[in-house]
């Protein structure tokens, strides 16, 4: 005996509504530079040395903002990394394929339904089809021309972008991961560019033996 049916698969849903920042600036790097120590937590004092492999815009203007936010902490800034935790990160970048609709609401919806409300609740008290009271008229046309004027340049700041980037960073002191901080930051596409593909250093690159093997004639 056969029996078929059909197979249904999961269907997808939408996450709960939160909010991600986007780094569009260098002041936002050094934001990012701020809120990795206090992840950290560090204690007060620790030595700290800060690596400087990552030669992109990113890498060396995080670098600076790691260390002089980590003096502002009371923490000393060593030049070697003998004695010293270790601050090392890594990156990557996302672009996602798919389409990324909008989470923000058509902006002046909420001052059109009041204006729209406004005039129903002028009609009733008038009790005719007619714009009797022209002060009335006014503040609601002049409001809604206000609202339009504003939905019209947050237009272009409705879109949500599509490239996102990873970045981990770690905190080694003789030969030991102590802390570790991951985040995940919306950047322009454009933006991209601006950062390098690294690894988060978790560990030292393991090299694998490997073998010659040499061909003898008979």
């Amino acid at each position: 005996m056969i029996m078929a049916g059909c197979a249904r698969v999961p269907k997808p849903v939408g996450h709960a509504f939160s909010t991600q920042q986007q780094l569009e600036a260098a002041e936002h790097w050094r934001e990012l530079a701020a809120t990795v120590l206090d992840g950290l937590k560090l204690e007060p004092g620790t030595p700290i040395h800060v690596a400087q492999d990552d030669r992109s815009d990113f890498g060396r203007a995080f670098s600076q903002f790691m260390r002089h936010e980590a003096m502002l902490r009371g923490m000393p800034v060593s030049t070697s990394p003998k004695g010293a935790m270790v601050l090392d990160w890594g990156t990557q970048i996302l672009e996602h394929r798919g389409p990324r609709p909008s989470n923000a609401p058509f902006p002046g919806a909420g001052l059109l339904l009041a204006g729209l409300g406004m005039a129903g609740a002028h009609y009733y008290t008038h009790n005719d089809a007619t714009w009797s009271d022209s002060l009335d008229t006014i503040l609601i046309l002049s409001g809604l021309a206000i609202e339009a004027g504003h939905a019209s340049a947050q237009w272009n700041s409705m879109h949500t972008t599509d490239t996102e980037l990873v970045i981990g960073v770690v905190a080694r002191q003789n030969g030991q991961l102590r802390r570790n901080f991951l985040a995940v930051y919306y950047i322009d596409r454009a933006d991209k560019v601006q950062y390098w593909e690294r690894q988060v250093p978790w560990e030292a690159p393991v090299v694998l033996p490997t073998r010659q093997l040499q061909v003898v004639n008979k």
